[in-house]
């Protein structure tokens, strides 16, 4: 299985040249730095596969911003080059959210680096957060300050993510359940 991974060819976006697609991956790097972007199919191998049992999808890279700006950079990098991309928050809102882009080379923009709570209003009962944040990261903020609030998770892996489960009509427990419906400024 090793040797098959290691032994894949890349996969290109649809309609991009190899020497085109060597620019974005130059471009990308410079805006996020070498650690945060990959290409090589190991490194792939969970951005190719779903939960459910479909053939793998495989993207042509992964870039990890750190930041609204970077995202804001790769972006504009993707649109003068035409490269496709696959934006996802966590990756593990296991019905939603799904980490497998929908066509094969698209390049994915993994956003888990921005992980952080920005606000917590306890007497309005709201959090701002990234997209990387977790419902484990946000119970624990709300738990180690002692904050009379609690969450309203899917039932899935604490490692899912509100934005995630938010924008792709993911459910809760309580009277707040539909989530994208008491959501805003996104």
């Amino acid at each position: 299985m090793a040797h098959a991974i290691a032994s894949r060819r890349a996969i290109l976006p649809r309609g991009v040249s190899p020497r085109t697609f060597a620019r974005a991956i130059r471009e990308f790097t410079e805006i996020v730095g070498g650690r945060n972007v990959s290409v090589s199919p190991a490194e792939l191998v969970p951005y190719a596969h779903d939960v459910i049992m479909v053939p793998p999808i495989w993207p042509s890279a992964v870039v990890r911003p750190g930041s609204v700006e970077e995202i804001q950079r790769i972006v504009r990098v993707a649109g003068a080059l035409r490269i496709p991309l696959w934006p996802l928050s966590t990756g593990k809102n296991i019905a939603y959210g799904r980490m497998m882009a929908v066509d094969p080379g698209n390049v994915i923009v993994d956003l888990a680096r921005m992980n952080r709570i920005l606000e917590v209003n306890e007497q309005l009962a709201y959090a701002v957060v990234e997209p990387g944040v977790t419902y484990a990261q946000l119970y624990k903020h709300l738990r180690d300050r002692n904050l009379p609030l609690w969450l309203d998770p899917p039932a899935t892996a604490p490692g899912a993510g509100p934005l995630g489960n938010t924008v792709e009509r993911g459910v809760g427990y309580t009277p707040y359940g539909e989530h994208f419906l008491f959501s805003c400024g996104m």
